[in-house]
C-alpha cells in the first residue's frame, strides 16, 4: 500500500502551475473573494482562447496550402469552446 504524500507546498504549486496562480492572484485583488469575479475572468480567458484556436485553423498550411475556410475555422473554434476538458496532473 503506498503511503501518503504531504500536501504540495507553495513553490512546487508554483512551478508545476504559475499561470494558474497569477490568475488567482489576479481575481482576488479585483474582485476579492466573490465567485462572480473568478467566473468572469475565467470565461474571458476562455473566450480569448477560442479566438486563438481560430486564428491557429485559419492561419496558412504548411507547403504552401491554403488557410482553411472561415467556416471550417469556426467550426473547429466551436468544438473548442463547447466542449469541457480539463486534463488532471
Amino acid at each position: 500500500m503506498d503511503r501518503p504524500q504531504p500536501p504540495p507546498s507553495a513553490l512546487d504549486l508554483w512551478q508545476r502551475r504559475p499561470v494558474t496562480l497569477l490568475t488567482f492572484a489576479a481575481n482576488l485583488r479585483l474582485g476579492g473573494t466573490q465567485p462572480v469575479g473568478f467566473h468572469a475572468v475565467n470565461i474571458a480567458l476562455h473566450l480569448a482562447n477560442t479566438a486563438l484556436v481560430y486564428l491557429l485553423i485559419r492561419r496558412p498550411g504548411v507547403e504552401g496550402r491554403p488557410p482553411a475556410r472561415p467556416r471550417t475555422a469556426a467550426a473547429g473554434a466551436a468544438v473548442f469552446l463547447l466542449h469541457p476538458h480539463r486534463p488532471t496532473p
